[in-house]
């Protein structure tokens, strides 16, 4: 037992000492053993170098990217296409008697969309890059880029917009609503497919899809005579426009709504425009002078129920608002208007430093124009 334990200590010992170097040359034996017969390879500057370039035969290059295709089932179609492409890119000037490279390479931009491959992307975004373009004539023209960017667009939304379909459950198809239907659209045509989408399936489940309609192409015509058909639910994607945190969504729906008519939804815009009770960002005065001025055009699309709404800007703090309320008055019979501008001509009188002289011209010629109109 006692020498059983001496050796122990002195395996140890040995192991502690000798280790590492046993270890380098296990990994050594090992990689001999893998090799086999194999000749050394020779160092070189040193990077190791295989047996044919210690030799002196030459090395073909390994295949890069551009050598390289993602699908296999058109790389035939697609190499010609490419071929095509690389040859025009070599043609500085345009060619006599034929089609010019701009409208060549546009072309081949266009065609690309077919194409779902790597090497097709890699193209299109090299196209976008350039400055090509050819006028037309009547001071219109086109761009290479413009092709290249739509092509691009149409490849890269391709899967999904495979699944768009009715039999595609609702989960998966509200995901690729989220993706290509909220402002800014990125992918214009991705985001013009869904739109396309969800006006055909309109009456199969309003309760989704005009809501949506609504909230993501608010300032599409298209949708109008869709979503004439479903007040109820068009309300519901107004509001989301309205209560949104951009102001350009927000200006795109206070303008459908005022294209539509919903006067019910007055008191929101107030709310909005007025009374900070949104998620704008109310510092902004360009974003928000632009919000109220679209906000009046629209409270002047049904005056007589909009009067509580002047009169709360009147006597508010917006100057610029108060301006294009007076100047702007439409109804000039309306009584109710009358007594409100001249309450407020009064107002004026016991705080004349409180509001711009141009003001006070505006409300004497309006409130002299409405009298003189009085039935």
């Amino acid at each position: 037992m006692k020498q059983l334990f001496i050796i122990l200590i002195i395996g140890a010992v040995f192991h502690l000492c000798h280790g590492n170097s046993l270890a380098e040359n296990w990994g050594a034996w090992q990689d001999s053993w893998g090799r086999g017969n194999q000749p050394e390879k020779k160092k070189d500057a040193g990077h190791y170098l295989p047996p044919s370039a210690a030799q002196g035969k030459k090395i073909e290059p390994k295949s890069t990217r551009e050598e390289c295709f993602c699908s296999f089932a058109e790389e035939g179609a697609l190499r010609e296409l490419l071929d095509e492409l690389k040859n025009l890119e070599q043609t500085k000037a345009k060619q006599a008697g034929r089609q010019s490279v701009v409208r060549q390479k546009y072309r081949i931009a266009r065609k690309l969309r077919k194409y779902d491959d790597c090497r097709a992307e890699d193209a299109l975004k090299k196209l976008i890059q350039e400055n090509s373009c050819e006028g037309l004539g009547d001071g219109e023209f086109f761009c290479v880029a413009w092709g290249a960017s739509l092509s691009l667009q149409e490849i890269k939304s391709k899967k999904d917009l495979k699944k768009l379909i009715p039999a595609t459950p609702l989960a998966a198809q509200l995901k690729i609503f989220k993706k290509y239907g909220p402002h800014p659209h990125e992918n214009e045509f991705a985001s013009h497919a869904v739109m396309e989408f969800l006006i055909s399936q309109a009456a199969t489940n309003s309760r989704v899809y005009i809501p949506l309609l609504v909230e993501y192409f608010t300032t599409c015509h298209e949708i109008v005579p869709v979503i004439l058909n479903y007040p109820a639910e068009t309300i519901i994607g107004l509001k989301r426009c309205l209560y949104a945190s951009d102001p350009t969504v927000v200006w795109a729906g206070i303008y459908l709504t005022r294209t539509l008519g919903e006067i019910s939804l007055f008191e929101d815009v107030y709310d909005i425009a007025f009374a900070n009770k949104s998620p704008l960002d109310y510092s902004q005065q360009e974003d928000m002078e632009a919000i109220r001025t679209i906000s009046i055009a629209f409270f002047k699309t049904d005056e007589k129920n909009a009067i509580p709404y002047y009169r709360n800007i009147l006597y508010g703090n917006f100057s610029k608002s108060q301006e294009y309320i007076v100047s702007g008055i439409k109804d000039l019979t309306n009584p109710d208007l009358l007594n409100l501008l001249k309450e407020f001509a009064i107002h004026l009188q016991y705080e004349p430093d409180s509001h711009p002289s141009l003001l006070e011209e505006r409300l004497k010629k309006k409130i002299s124009r409405m009298e003189a109109s009085q039935p």
